[in-house]
């Protein structure tokens, strides 16, 4: 199945999944068992996979078997998280992925952020794209439901079983086995009244901060559960309704003045890191066609020919991003124009008005990491075809500023936006003028 993981593993991809910053496949593993390494039990570090196939099925059931492991026995950080959300790939605050995402986080936290000891602790979170997630208390005020269970350094691995029915969700744990060897699940929620709709990835990310766990996933496995008279259709007309209905809350609408002035320099910095990198990306480009206008005496000058005008169009690709980046920005620095001149008052017009943008702000920023991730991907094809070319002589120069290029890139595709989102709150406070 699509939507399925499932050992062996190749030696670098999985079939319909994408790994990411610091995810990696170890086939051999441990007993011979191989595993997907989100993160290592190294500080400050970040990983994903993240299903490529948007799921089709109204109801279904995922039974994913992990292991979260350090050498600290009683002290991990920061945890995983299970995804069903709309937006895929997207770096972030929250274990690893996205804030204010759209659809449901399962969090598998090992930190006790809050002081209350309860940690290893498992919370569900609906968001319709307007809240922020809360570590300082580990979510607790913002969960559908918890529970607490010591997964941590385990013997064997760990099984999670998330069912989704009739909009009811529901989770059991297997920490161990039973006499058959099967999982021995036990209850960890339940909760009604849950609308989660279709058009969504599936996905798994983590993070770790000072302290650290090995984050290893084993196995994914998705179940169909959709009855015969489903319709996808009317599942997203019940979503979109749901949505509506939450948008509408006060509690979706009201924000105070200094979380207002938060959001607008956190969506100003996002698109300025976005532009900064746009900026750099084609500065590499330009220099890409310069080194290759001029081929060897025995070059091939069809080669060269095709690295230029990859180079170029890719340069183009990247033009029509910043172009698009550049119109949202200017969307921002009006809101910030308007806050400054009082136009834009702390409350619902406020709230209203972060809402509206940030969607826009994470899609574009989604898309620019798509963009230089194919640039990624090329550049490196033709530096490996230049450097077959040296090799045999053919040409002079080197692909040097490809490598240089690319290690670059890959530095922003792992973590460099990040920076960014990991940025404390009161560091970004402190820049705020003029309200």
């Amino acid at each position: 199945m699509r939507h399925s993981i499932k050992p062996p593993f190749a030696a670098d991809r999985i079939p319909f999944w994408n790994l990411g910053a610091g995810a990696f496949i170890n086939r051999t593993g441990d007993n011979d068992k191989p595993y997907i390494r989100i993160t290592p039990a190294k500080q400050s570090r970040t990983g994903y996979l993240w299903n490529t196939i948007k799921s089709m099925m109204i109801d279904w059931e995922v039974v994913l078997e992990f292991h979260v492991s350090s050498p600290l026995r009683h002290l991990g950080g920061d945890g995983f998280a299970f995804w069903y959300v709309e937006k895929s790939e997207i770096l972030g605050p929250v274990y690893g992925s996205m804030d204010f995402w759209n659809g449901l986080g399962i969090f598998f936290d090992t930190f006790n952020n809050d002081g209350r000891g309860d940690n290893p602790l498992i919370s569900a979170m609906f968001n319709d794209g307007t809240q922020r997630f809360n570590p300082a208390d580990d979510g607790m005020n913002q969960a559908l439901a918890t529970c607490s269970f010591p997964f941590r350094n385990l013997p064997e691995t760990a099984f999670a079983k998330i069912t989704y029915t009739g909009n009811t969700l529901a989770m059991q744990l297997a920490l161990h086995r039973d006499q058959s060897g099967q999982p021995a699940f036990i209850d960890c929620f339940r909760v009604n009244d849950v609308v989660l709709g279709v058009d969504k990835f599936f996905g798994i990310t983590a993070h770790t901060g000072d302290v650290a766990d090995n984050h290893d996933i084993y196995s994914f496995n998705v179940r169909d559960l959709t009855p015969r008279s489903g319709d996808v259709n009317t599942a997203r007309e019940l979503y979109r309704e749901r949505i509506q209905q939450q948008h509408a809350q006060p509690s979706h609408q009201e924000m105070s003045a200094r979380d207002f002035q938060h959001e607008v320099l956190t969506l100003l910095n996002q698109i300025q890191e976005a532009t900064n990198m746009l900026e750099m990306s084609q500065v590499g480009i330009e220099n890409i066609i310069h080194h290759s206008s001029q081929p060897g005496k025995e070059g091939d000058q069809a080669t060269w020919e095709g690295t230029v005008w990859l180079a170029e169009h890719q340069a183009q690709q990247l033009q029509a991003t910043a172009e698009t980046v550049e119109t949202v920005k200017q969307r921002v620095e009006q809101l910030h124009t308007m806050a400054q001149q009082g136009r834009t008052q702390p409350g619902p017009d406020a709230g209203r008005a972060v809402n509206e943008l940030r969607p826009m702000v994470n899609d574009q920023f989604g898309k620019l990491q798509g963009v230089l991730k194919q640039l990624q991907g090329d550049l490196g094809n033709l530096g490996t075809r230049i450097g077959i070319l040296q090799e045999d002589q053919r040409i002079s120069g080197g692909p040097a500023i490809f490598l240089y290029l690319l290690i670059f890139i890959t530095l922003f595709l792992t973590g460099a936006n990040t920076f960014l989102l990991f940025r404390s709150r009161s560091s970004v406070d402190s820049r705020w003028k003029g309200i």
